[in-house]
């Protein structure tokens, strides 16, 4: 499936889903902000397809993306969720080349830039002693500033007197003005070109504010006071204006400083209304007094309008400063002088929350006396028990009464719950005390109904299954899900359970490599590097224990376990609060052993561990404890038939020289 013939269909999807804004073609009002569906500020649609018809954009919440991203936002979902519904929609009939896109008409199709430097070098030599030259100076122009500009003297096709005034240093556009002020069309342009911004540059310096004024000698009035503007070229110039603004934001701050009569003050407030749309810092400032336009100011009073350029100026430079110091003082407040109260509060707070115990006393006694609000990630290679190791943890904060979510990629709910009676049933018995028709596998629980069982078997597994049922079942909440849940899936059960219960639960995944990718697009690295990173955040900012379980890349069963077996995964490493490794007990290397004796020795644990009629011997190790030690250990016999572990004391000494194996009835079971 090429994901890229379905981006092809965004504007099918945006269609169907958003509604459009009639007042402004093309437009639709934003799912993601208020625009388009409120009055005032956002009282015009702000989103928009880009025209290569693959990607869209919010000017007003700056928003953007493809098809895969928009329906992501839309419904609120995984970037995967979202791949696999556009897929079932558009699979079937995506085009097999991609759709022609709309030319535009053929005075909206782009053109090479023109060059009218020639025109514009004679024009400007013919200046000096021009009729041109005559009038700009009656207007206050200086010949200092007619150099600047390259102002030039020509005749307009109508053999009309007039003068040149380029658009910018590269001179691809420019108009004509007639020395008239009385012609009927006092500006012309070039012959089929699109006009451009006088001065345009002037929007992409940071030094002082740009005056946005209507005509070219306007703006030149203003740049030779010292200031910095841009022109219009008449109020027709407000939507050139903006949509330059929408590929470009301006560096500068903008004054708005059209001419003072009716047309002009009205063009101000529309060229507001776009400005605030689009939140582009702006402010209204009449730069020609009680003129009409700041040229005719120039003429009047130039030392007002310089006074007018250097206030502007020092009211952007007070603008910036109370920003930068608002800016100062909320990064200040983010200080943990500022914001210790917030510590205190939350020292309160934890003083009634204490460690949530695991059930194992040695774990519990490594780990300051249980689970916190942390990242706990576990590794052991197969048959080592790590399910089963981590459904019993769970099992006991369960019927502890702490409320737990359970996510399991791999086994069924059914299959997770029968596992646990099958433990119970182990425990109510007695290890070597009671027949084992009192003792369930998982497979027996699970196919008890379509045995014949004695009644005292029935008693048995009738006891198992009500003792789960009112201990651990009333707080156990088990998720399951072959590749289907992702880490926003986790997030948002973890949030649905506190808004409904008021109750922070403990979470517990099996296992972090087959959680649903957030982006098919992405290695599975990239992605377990995000789910790690994510479901760090979900225990920091629900201030609950989040447990996992990882694959290892590197181990085998002789060798002892270590952080290394954690390093390809990436974020695993760096990421967890806690790493948990399991091994088989007695495969650490002892100081001095040579190669031929540790060979004899692990040969002999590894036929052990084989034997399914005895229990499992291992041992927990902490790879890593963020806010602890780590090197601790504990150590644990694993029962595979019945999914229960035995915790084995430190200070355990078998009678008579027997092993831990053949003392299992002395010790407690799980």
């Amino acid at each position: 499936m090429d994901l890229n013939q379905i981006k092809y269909h965004l504007p099918e999807e945006v269609r169907q889903s958003l509604t459009a804004d009639r007042r402004e073609r093309g437009k639709f009002i934003c799912p993601f902000c208020p625009s388009g569906s409120q009055p005032g500020q956002n009282h015009d649609g702000a989103f928009s397809i880009n025209p290569d018809g693959l990607h869209w954009q919010c000017f007003s919440c700056r928003r953007k993306g493809d098809i895969f991203d928009f329906v992501a936002l839309r419904d609120g979902i995984s970037l995967n969720a979202a791949t696999k519904i556009l897929i079932e929609k558009y699979g079937s009939r995506t085009p097999s080349a991609a759709p022609q896109q709309k030319q535009p008409e053929p005075d909206q199709q782009q053109k090479a830039p023109q060059d009218y430097s020639d025109f514009i070098r004679k024009a400007h030599e013919a200046m000096k002693g021009s009729p041109a030259e005559k009038y700009l100076l009656k207007r206050g122009i200086t010949a200092e500033t007619i150099d600047r500009f390259m102002l030039g003297f020509s005749q307009d096709s109508r053999k009309q007197p007039c003068i040149v005034m380029p658009h910018d240093q590269e001179c691809t556009y420019y108009t004509t003005r007639a020395i008239d002020d009385k012609s009927q069309n006092k500006y012309l342009k070039p012959a089929g070109v699109s006009s451009v911004l006088f001065n345009a540059d002037a929007l992409y310096q940071n030094q002082q504010p740009c005056f946005v004024v209507e005509s070219q000698l306007c703006a030149i009035s203003i740049e030779q006071q010292g200031g910095s503007a841009v022109a219009l070229n008449g109020t027709a110039g407000i939507n050139q204006l903006l949509s330059l603004l929408d590929k470009q934001r301006p560096t500068a701050f903008l004054m708005l400083s059209l001419d003072n009569d009716a047309p002009g003050q009205q063009a101000e407030k529309e060229l507001s209304a776009g400005l605030k749309e689009r939140q582009i810092p702006f402010l209204p400032f009449n730069a020609a007094g009680d003129k009409k336009d700041p040229n005719e100011l120039l003429q009047e009073d130039p030392e007002i309008l310089t006074g007018f350029v250097l206030a502007a100026r020092e009211i952007v430079e007070e603008l910036k400063k109370a920003e930068s110091d608002r800016e100062k003082e909320l990064y200040r407040s983010q200080s943990t002088g500022a914001s210790f109260d917030d510590f205190t509060k939350y020292l309160t707070a934890n003083a009634g929350r204490p460690p949530v115990p695991t059930g194992f006393d040695s774990l519990d006694k490594i780990l300051n006396g249980g689970l916190t609000a942390a990242l706990y990630i576990m590794g052991a290679i197969s048959s080592l028990g790590k399910t089963s190791w981590m459904l019993n943890i769970a099992d006991n904060i369960a019927a502890s009464g702490r409320d737990v979510l359970y996510f399991s990629l791999e086994m069924s709910r059914y299959e997770l719950i029968a596992k646990s009676i099958s433990r119970i049933s182990f425990r109510r018995a007695g290890r070597n005390s009671s027949p084992l028709g009192d003792t369930f596998s998982t497979f027996e629980v699970l196919n008890s109904q379509g045995n014949n069982l004695t009644l005292q078997q029935i008693s048995a597994l009738q006891d198992a299954m009500k003792e789960y049922r009112e201990t651990i079942g009333k707080h156990m909440f088990i998720f399951s899900g072959i590749n289907s849940i992702s880490v926003d899936d986790i997030t948002k059960a973890v949030e649905e359970h506190i808004r409904i219960t008021g109750s922070r639960p403990v979470v517990f995944i099996d296992y972090l490599q087959i959680l649903a990718p957030e982006d098919l697009r992405s290695t599975d690295k990239q992605n377990t590097d995000r789910a790690v990173v994510k479901l760090k955040t979900l225990s920091s900012t629900q201030d609950i224990p989040v447990f996992c379980i990882s694959s290892l890349n590197r181990a085998n069963y002789s060798e002892p376990i270590s952080m290394a077996a954690f390093k390809e995964s990436g974020a695993i490493e760096y990421g967890s609060d806690v790493l948990i490794g399991i091994q088989l007990y007695g495969v650490d290397r002892k100081k001095g052993e040579k190669d031929n004796d540790r060979a004899v020795r692990i040969a002999e644990i590894l036929k052990k561990a084989e034997d399914p009629k005895q229990p499992t011997d291992l041992e927990v190790k902490i790879l890593k404890n963020r806010n602890g030690s780590r090197g601790g250990s504990g150590r644990l016999l694993f029962d595979k038939k019945y999914n229960s572990f035995n915790e084995v004391p430190k200070d355990f000494t078998p009678v008579h020289g027997k092993t831990p194996f053949d003392e299992g009835d002395r010790l407690p079971v799980l």
